[in-house]
């Protein structure tokens, strides 16, 4: 039980007693700035190797990593670069295009009351009027 109790306290010191909240919806736009297309990679090696009795032994190691479709972006606010990894938003665009970024900012509120913003969080892009990709 002790233990128990030991390990909670140790978790609330780390954790800190402050929450996490969002902003309301915000609206920025974003120009591509480059993109780039990652095919599928798969490869298979055989290592061989030998026991501590001295016996012959394989291993088979897997390497795959799944097609990737990337698209560099540049907040026209904030001059923040980011890559968002989206295959409708990279069929979409070209580099060059104007986007609207719908994002919220994602602010750190201490024990103490003071706020800080940890970060922002993409909801959606709009391409062009009426035609959104969402973020998953």
């Amino acid at each position: 039980m002790k233990k128990i109790m030991m390990l909670m306290l140790l978790c609330i010191m780390i954790a800190g007693c402050g929450k996490t909240e969002y902003s309301e919806v915000k609206q920025e736009t974003a120009e591509v700035i480059t993109m780039n297309y990652i095919p599928v990679y798969s490869q298979c090696n055989i290592a061989p190797g030998m026991t501590t009795n001295g016996d012959m032994t394989f291993s088979i190691h897997n390497n795959y990593q799944p097609e990737k479709y990337i698209v560099m972006l540049r907040c026209s606010e904030h001059n923040n670069t980011f890559a968002i990894e989206n295959k409708e938003l990279f069929n979409k665009v070209k580099i060059g295009s104007i986007v609207t970024l719908n994002y919220v900012d994602e602010i750190y509120i201490d024990d103490k009351n003071n706020r800080s913003i940890q970060g922002q969080h993409t909801r959606s892009i709009e391409v062009s009027p009426g035609d959104t990709v969402n973020r998953n």
